[in-house]
């Protein structure tokens, strides 16, 4: 491959370049390592949110439901004390 002088690399260049290319596939190892670990450490603190979410989606239904059952419950009470 010709460089924009029409010249070929040289040995010296081409080595370096095989040095650098060499350098980032190591360095892309170990940052796809640390994103592995980052991943697995992080899974257990998304499950405990996903499992929060969960609970104060019942607890939302529970008062939408709460909410009539109390309304009927203080109006009966209502009506027997009077």
């Amino acid at each position: 491959m010709d460089d924009s002088n029409g010249a070929r690399p040289s040995a010296s260049d081409f080595a370096a370049l095989c040095a650098r290319v060499d350098r980032m596939g190591a360095d892309l190892a170990e940052n796809t390592a640390s994103t592995n670990r980052l991943e697995s450490s992080t899974s257990d603190l998304i499950d405990a949110f996903s499992a929060i979410r969960g609970g104060l989606t019942v607890l939302s239904w529970i008062g939408k439901v709460g909410l009539p059952i109390g309304a009927m419950l203080l109006a009966g009470w209502q009506m027997l004390r009077d």
